[in-house]
Order: C-alpha cells, then structure tokens, then sequence
C-alpha cells in the first residue's frame, strides 16, 4: 500500500468461533486503518458459546443441559421414573446415555413411555388358567385358576390360596397355578360280628379294595348296595359308604326218638343258642338216656 493509503481490514471467522480483538486491541470489524509503515495485524477468534438444553417428554429425568464451547463432546443421559421406559430422542436415535459434539445451539428432547410387562401363567395339574399378557406399570391383571371336573385348585406358586385374584402389575410375572385331583372317602361299616377294612380317602377314580371277614361262628351275607362278595373292588367317584351285614351261624338241632316215647325241642337255632330238649315216655314205658349218654330225659343243650 502506498504511504497514507487508506485500507479496510476484515475477518470471517470459521464455523463456531467469533472474532475477539484485533492484536492492538481494537474491536473493530471491519476497521479502516491508515498506512503509515509497514504493519501487522492479528486478528484474535475465540471458540463460541453454545447453549445445549434437554428436556423429558414423560415421566422422567434428563441431564445435559448447560452451556458449551464449540465443538465440545457433552454426555446427555435420560433416566425412567418407576414404571417407565426410556423411547427416543426427538432425532430418532435410542442410544442413552448419547455422546454429542457441540456445534450450536441445540435442543434434545427424550421422550419416555410407561412400561410394559408380561404377565406369564402356567397350569400344574389338570386345569386351566387365564389372564396372560402384557400390560402397562401399574395396571390390574384379573388371574383366574380353573379346574377341571374332579380336579381342585391347590395354590398358586406364590402360596396365595385365592384361584381367582387381581394383581397390580409394576415388573415381569411368572405364577403357575398347581390343581390335584379330588380325594373322596370311602367308609366302611358292620352289622353283625365280623370285621371290615378298605375304608379310608382316595384319588377320584381310584379302585378301593373292600373286605368283610365275619368273626367265628358268623358268615358274611352282603354289603348294603345288595353285592354279596366278601372282597369286592368299588370305583371311587365320590363319598360313600359301604356296610357289611354278618349274621350268626345257624345249626340244625335233630332229636328222634328209639321206643315208644315222643321228643320234642329239635329245630334250627343260632350257633350258642340254649335249647331245651325233652324226651316223654308212653304209659308203660320209660326213658333211658339220650344218644350222647346222657340220662336226663330233660335237659339243656
């Protein structure tokens, strides 16, 4: 330039940096100096400042949020509240806890959305269960345990005895459900002497094994549903009771006469029975003895 020469300096900062000061300290941009001489100016560009701010669409936290320098790598983290899931960034990207590189101003939003949680049910046994499925944090979850014809509810894997419950759903279940089949009882009973056995509790359709064995001197004669087997197999399909009838022994008691003479007391008695028996003479005859040697004419046997 020539001696005098009026001449207009001006800067351009690159992307994310701001002129500052020209090295004599002016501010000036652009600024007209006047040549006087040789001269140098420097003109001084610092990194800008940058305002990040991220913000939670849910129920949620958020942190990031702060003022930056140009090209800085800030961390942004999204945090759940109980019950809620992290979803996106309104960019579209998953990725949390996010790495960025400060170039500007920016927003970044994190949207959450509320949990969901499978419900898993299984059946131990004969039955069936309902109530499966997903659902939101916090929601009702009606469960219901249904046996099949005979069978029972026993409990569900968490001990709770109640076959139709509601639950509040805040994580991922897994119950199952335990059925046993129905037990019945089987009673036995007697008339008579004699002794019976077989009676006791059975699984639904079970055989029971039934016996009546009559005491001494006594014999079976049927049980009460008219089955005269003494050991007899029953199908167990629900309460019952079954009763053996026994009944004394009977004997057939003979008394004949040899000579002129009647008798009298011969029949059919029950085993220990005391039976009197007697022998008459005709006029002009006379008793002697009995077969058994015995010579009361009358007497008890």
């Amino acid at each position: 330039y020539a001696y005098k020469q009026e001449v207009e300096l001006h800067v351009t900062p690159n992307t994310g940096y701001y002129f500052v000061r020209w090295s004599d300290g002016n501010t000036d941009n652009p600024r007209t100096i006047v040549v006087l001489g040789n001269a140098t100016y420097e003109a001084i560009m610092e990194k800008g400042d940058y305002q990040i701010n991220v913000v939670a669409d849910g129920q949620g936290t958020v942190t990031g949020k702060g003022t930056y320098k140009y090209q800085d790598e800030v961390t942004l983290t999204a945090t759940p509240l109980e019950g809620y899931i992290f979803d996106k960034w309104q960019d579209g990207s998953t990725d949390n806890p996010r790495k960025i590189i400060v170039e500007g101003n920016a927003t970044y939003t994190a949207t959450f959305k509320i949990g969901t949680y499978n419900v898993t049910l299984s059946a131990i046994g004969n039955g069936t269960v309902s109530g499966a499925g997903k659902y939101n944090y916090n929601e009702k979850a009606t469960l219901k345990a249904t046996p099949d014809a005979h069978y029972h509810f026993v409990k569900w894997s968490d001990d709770d005895t109640n076959s139709e419950r509601t639950i509040t759903v805040k994580k991922d279940v897994s119950l199952s459900a335990t059925f046993a089949i129905d037990k019945h009882t089987i009673t036995v009973d007697k008339i008579g002497e004699g002794s019976v056995s077989g009676g006791g509790e059975y699984d639904y359709n079970a055989d029971a094994t039934l016996n009546a064995e009559p005491a001494e001197h006594y014999h079976f004669v049927e049980w009460n549903d008219k089955v005269i087997d003494a050991q007899r197999a029953v199908k167990v399909l629900g309460d019952a009771t079954y009763t053996a009838t026994f009944a004394i022994n009977q004997h057939t008691l003979t008394v004949t006469s040899n000579g002129n003479g009647t008798v009298s007391g011969g029949g059919t008695y029950d085993y220990g029975t005391k039976v009197t028996i007697k022998a008459t003479a005709e006029d002009n005859y006379h008793f002697v003895k009995w077969s058994d040697g015995n010579t009361n004419a009358t007497r008890e046997v």
